[in-house]
Formats: C-alpha cells, sequence, structure tokens
C-alpha cells in the first residue's frame, strides 16, 4: 500500500511526463490494476508515459507503441505487437555477452555500413 500511496501522491502533481520502471515488480494484484487504472487516466488526459518492462502483458496494458533498445541504442521503435515479437524472438532470447566478450563498437558499426 505504501507504494501505492508514493505512487499517487507523485502524480497528483500533475507531470507532462511520467517515468514508469518496472513497477510491476512490487505488490499484489490489486497493487497492480490500480497503478494501471492511474496509468490508463495519464494516457486518457494526453500525458506521457515511458514505461520500461521486460513483461509483455504489462507493456500491453498500457503501451500503444513500442521501443525496444540492446546495449542502450535504440533498435526498434513502431507498433506494439511487431515490438514485441521483436523482442521475444531476438533479443530476449538472445545469450547475454560479459564485458569481456562484447565486440567492440566500432567493429560492430563497420560490419553494418
Amino acid at each position: 500500500i505504501n507504494a501505492l500511496n508514493r505512487l499517487e501522491n507523485k502524480t497528483v502533481r500533475d507531470p507532462e511526463i511520467l517515468l514508469l520502471d518496472e513497477i510491476f515488480t512490487v505488490g499484489d494484484a490489486d497493487f497492480q490494476h490500480r497503478c494501471i487504472a492511474t496509468i490508463q487516466q495519464f494516457v486518457r488526459e494526453g500525458k506521457t508515459i515511458i514505461f520500461v518492462s521486460h513483461s509483455p502483458d504489462a507493456v500491453r496494458a498500457i503501451c500503444k507503441r513500442v521501443c525496444v533498445l540492446d546495449q542502450g541504442e535504440l533498435v526498434f521503435d513502431g507498433d506494439l505487437e511487431a515490438g514485441l515479437l521483436f523482442y521475444e524472438h531476438g533479443l530476449a532470447q538472445r545469450p547475454r555477452l560479459g564485458e569481456s566478450q562484447r565486440p567492440h563498437h566500432d567493429v560492430l558499426r563497420r560490419r553494418h555500413e
């Protein structure tokens, strides 16, 4: 309940942009439903929401557009379902490399030029 109260108190101030990062990793189902209702109210009011999540269901409940980042770079920006497919069939299933195993950024850039 404290987390929901903090969310409601912060959102009452009428922000133009709301940034939410993995908010559904806490709280029970009731808390999550109330959060979604609050977020959907912001959407109806035309507010900008940047919602960060690895949960396709949460993204579907809130978003109309998806941006996918890979190593801090934008690799997809577009339709909700296409973005989720891009993430689920590409990035989410790819094994993550450790720092020492990552190719140098310039090498990747040259390969794509």
